[in-house]
This record gives C-alpha cells, structure tokens and sequence, in this order.
C-alpha cells in the first residue's frame, strides 16, 4: 500500500481530534494542527499526500495556506469548512483547492475526496521551498521562523519578527532603542516600555542560542542593536 499520510490544520479541539481518530482507524498517518504556524511547520518537516485545511484560523486564513500549498508542493488539497457562500466556494477552488467540502461532513465522504487526491496524484514532496544549509541567517516571513546557515529554525512571535525585520533591514547599521519601541509598540516614555523590549531580546537570544548555539543579536551600547551577521529575508 502507498503512503496515506495527511496533514490537518483545524483550530477547533474537538472536531480535529475526532478527524484524526477516524482517518487513522482508516489507516492513514495523520498529523493534526490548530493553527497556520504549526501547519507550516508539519510541512517543512514531513511528506504528505493531502492536506486539509480549515478557512477560519486564529493567526491566518486558510486561503492563504491553499495559495501556498498550490504555489509550492503538489499535494491534494481538501479545504473543510463552515463557510458556505458561492464566493468562499469559488475562492477556494481559484486558489488550488481540490475540494471544498463544507461542515458538517460525514467522515466516510471525506475519505473518498482523500482516497481519490491519493490514487491522483501519489505520494508528494511537502515543501520546495525548504531551507537547507545557507551562508547566511533567513528570516521566513511566511513560517515564522529566523534559521541559521546551517539549517536549524527557531520559532518567532510576532514581536520578535519585526523587531528582526527592522535589524537586518538596517544592512549591519545600528538600529537606535527609540525606533525599536516605536517599531513594537512599547511605550516609549517611562521604564516600562524599555523595560519590556530588553525582557523581549533576551529572551530571542536564548531562543536562538537553544537551536543554533550563538545568537546574531549585537548590543551596540549607548546606541541600540544590529545583526551581527548576513542576513536575507524571505
């Protein structure tokens, strides 16, 4: 027998757990995720052959997960949701999806849409765009994640993205505390907001340290923060 390996994106606890259950007992390898960044990240490190996804995530639509999948890999897509409407229906299908099946559905009908993607297209390859072993740092916009040149990934909030965004964007310049407050959001009057940006990098830079073992984040005193290193955003 093939592969059946599925990837679920699903912010409801409930539902998704009871897909899982049953497509297992059917004999497919499932792996269940409640919002974009933990699909992204199942995918980057796994094989699949279909994928399903929820429109209505917490931290991103859907949609632009089907753009995704459509534009980067060769899976089978099936978007499961409560969104009914015509002009849902026909977004989802214009963006790649190759089912759009609306809740709620019988589980003996979503393993025919799965069966059919499977017996279609085969076993396919996640992800093409994969980041592999670089002589720079990447920030991955997309997936949330800062990776060092040799390939290991550290998970971002989304503070941490844009305070990264704004040092490498500086091209090795020192970028000042003031604009860093401004840039987040923090008060720029006062202790606290200071206060709340330097609990902030030290807590990136064991994050980073953790999974790469050295951390680009330079302190430039008196003045603000640089990336120490060559950096490229994805």
């Amino acid at each position: 027998m093939p592969p059946r390996n599925i990837l679920i994106v699903e912010d409801d606890v409930d539902l998704r757990d009871n897909i899982v259950e049953y497509l297992t007992l059917e004999n497919f390898t499932v792996t269940g995720t409640g919002c974009a960044l933990d699909f992204y990240q199942s995918l980057g490190a796994g094989v699949f052959n279909v994928a399903i996804v929820d429109i209505g995530l917490p931290d991103r639509s859907g949609l632009e997960i089907v753009k995704h999948l459509r534009q980067h890999t060769r899976l089978g897509v099936i978007i499961l949701t409560a969104r009914d409407g015509m002009s849902d229906k026909l977004r989802g299908y214009e963006l790649g999806a190759d089912y759009y099946l609306v809740k709620p559905i019988s589980s003996a009908e979503l393993v025919v849409a799965i069966n059919d993607l499977i017996n279609r297209l085969g076993v396919q390859i996640s992800s093409s765009n994969t980041i592999g072993a670089s002589d720079s740092w990447s920030l991955d916009l997309e997936h949330w994640l800062l990776v060092c040149p040799e390939g290991s990934k550290t998970e971002l909030t989304t503070k941490e993205i844009s305070f990264l965004q704004s040092l490498i964007a500086a091209n090795d310049s020192e970028v000042p505390r003031q604009v860093l407050l401004q840039k987040l959001g923090y008060h720029q009057d006062g202790p606290y907001g200071s206060r709340s940006l330097d609990v902030m990098i030290v807590r990136l830079r064991k994050k980073i340290k953790a999974v790469s073992g050295c951390s680009p984040i330079k302190t430039v005193h008196g003045v603000g923060y640089s990336f120490s290193a060559k950096a490229r955003q994805l």
